[in-house]
């Protein structure tokens, strides 16, 4: 999480500035990052963006571990998502460098979905959902992974 916080991959931007704090007991990472570009429009003078950004991403130690990605700042929710699937992408990019996904056994099991009595026979469905236990090697946190994906 920190490695993808510290090096920031845009394509259309370009990075002015990168403060990165970290929380490591807490698991939190603190972001604030000034972006730029010159967007330039068929017909149309070029316009200079900027975009401020102080976001928080914060992994908690739930049952599965979740990753919280919160915006620290007024902003659109729609240009908060882009942030958060760039910045969710990046840290893909770094766990699956080749684009896939480890081979882990699968184990099938049974799903219940539990309904209302009267609605129980026109709603019946059967979901498989898939197993995976973390190997005996595997790191702690996912700051742990990351950062010895780092060396």
């Amino acid at each position: 999480m920190v490695t993808v916080a510290e090096n920031p991959v845009y394509d259309d931007w370009f990075v002015l500035e990168n403060e990165v704090m970290t929380a490591r007991p807490e698991g939190r990472i603190e972001i604030y990052r000034i972006l730029r570009r010159d967007l330039v429009r068929a017909g149309q003078n070029p316009v200079r963006q900027e975009e401020d950004w102080r976001f928080q991403v914060q992994f908690l130690h739930t049952d599965p571990p979740t990753i919280s990605f919160s915006a620290r700042q007024a902003a659109v929710p729609a240009h908060v998502w882009r942030e958060g699937e760039r910045y969710f992408a990046d840290m893909k990019t770094i766990l699956e460098p080749n684009g896939v996904a480890p081979v882990v056994d699968e184990e099938p099991v049974e799903l219940v979905i539990e309904s209302e009595p009267e609605a129980e026979a026109e709603n019946t469905e059967e979901v498989e959902l898939e197993v995976v236990e973390p190997a005996a090697e595997s790191p702690k946190t996912l700051t742990d992974l990351l950062d010895s994906n780092r060396h």
